[in-house]
């Protein structure tokens, strides 16, 4: 029993059973005098700083200020006995590390907690607040369906570096926390990532001891299984991406975890602008845009793979996302093609006539400089063989 049980605070609070403590503070079950419902009572260890008891009172300040029905809210805050508290909301409802304990959640029900958090997240992150402790612990599966985000009391109070002292929890580190660098909103993201890799698995991404672990996420992305469904599969391979750089957002997080596809760069057609004089141009115009691409990476950058610049954030994603892709063991797809609206008679009549294409034979083969790649001339012959094969 702790020496606290039993204590008034506020005037208010009686405070209960201790449920747990941490570097940061301990968690005990109240209960309030004034509605005779339970509560949960957050007590912050005294600040090490003397100027961290500011910031205490001013992270205590903004939590109170914070409104989503994915968050279990601050009911009141301040600061008793030298010590800052927070009193929240307490749902009597399994956590996902209850769950996760017992069985193995669905790939439909993790997309859908995961998509659930990440949106809360995203408004954490809007208000300036990066969470630091999303854990399986912190996800409260509550009786509504709808999965909540508890504990906002250390990311807010505590501070980056953590003037007060306090590290988040060490199994979903992100490798720029492991480094001692701030954590910004995409290790929030990160920490999401393994927490329902967690879910999957059974286990922590990074098992061993803490020392282990820590070293092994600086180099090595953790394992996604490839019998995943595609849209949790390739969402969990972006968030836990090592560079935060590469990881998307908490917004779009939530959207991959939804399966919703990425953004395209290319419009909807509109009505009436296809057709086979269309449907040409742009099997040409598209192919001929990206070769000329090429052959202008080709021209500035030569034969010398030294002068190659290092693959970039995205790049690794997309590699990463390839090889996983690749040795996924579900039976193949066939690309499904693409309806087209048919045009009506009085349609084509009113539809303008397109010029006749000049055929291959008449596409100039420009002169191709002494000094150009045998690479550059190879690309080129190949692009004209597979042009005239379309037609």
């Amino acid at each position: 029993m702790s020496e606290l049980t039993g204590v008034t605070l506020a005037r208010r609070y009686q405070i209960g059973e201790l449920l747990g403590a941490g570097q940061a503070a301990e968690l005990y079950r109240a209960v309030d005098y004034q509605t005779n419902r339970p509560v949960l009572v957050k007590l912050f260890r005294p600040a090490t700083d003397p100027r961290a008891e500011a910031d205490f009172l001013e992270g205590a300040r903004l939590l109170a200020s914070l409104s989503h029905p994915g968050l279990l809210p601050v009911r009141q805050f301040g600061q008793e006995r030298g010590r800052v508290y927070l009193v929240m909301d307490h749902l009597d409802a399994p956590t996902l590390r209850g769950v996760i304990t017992q069985r193995r959640p669905s790939d439909g029900e993790l997309s859908r907690i995961g998509a659930r958090i990440a949106e809360v997240l995203d408004y954490l992150h809007e208000q300036g607040v990066v969470h630091r402790e999303v854990t399986p612990t912190n996800i409260v599966l509550s009786t509504d369906g709808q999965p909540r985000l508890a504990d906002l009391g250390v990311p807010a109070l505590a501070g980056e570096a953590g003037r007060g002292g306090y590290p988040p929890a060490s199994a979903y580190r992100a490798p720029e926390q492991v480094r001692g660098e701030p954590a910004g909103p995409p290790a929030d993201v990160f920490a999401l990532g393994l927490v329902l890799l967690e879910a999957v698995t059974g286990q922590p991404a990074y098992p061993g001891d803490e020392r282990s672990a820590a070293a092994a996420r600086l180099h090595n992305p953790p394992v996604v299984p490839n019998d995943l469904a595609a849209p949790l599969a390739n969402a969990l391979l972006a968030m836990t991406e090592l560079n935060p750089g590469g990881r998307p957002s908490a917004a779009r997080a939530a959207a991959m975890l939804s399966g919703a596809p990425a953004a395209s760069a290319a419009a909807a057609p509109v009505e009436g602008s296809s057709g086979p004089g269309m449907g040409k141009m742009a099997a040409i115009g598209l192919p001929v845009l990206v070769l000329l691409g090429l052959l202008g990476v080709l021209l500035f950058t030569g034969d010398d793979d030294d002068s190659s610049a290092g693959s970039t954030s995205a790049s690794a994603t997309v590699a990463r996302t390839a090889a996983h892709t690749a040795t996924r063991t579900a039976t193949p797809t066939t690309r499904a093609t693409t309806s087209r609206r048919t045009a009506s008679p009085s349609a084509e009549a009113s539809r303008p006539s397109l010029p006749d294409l000049p055929s291959i034979s008449d596409l100039p083969k420009p002169d191709v400089p002494s000094g150009m790649t045998d690479k550059m001339k190879q690309a080129w012959d190949d692009f004209t063989s597979w042009l005239s094969g379309l037609f």
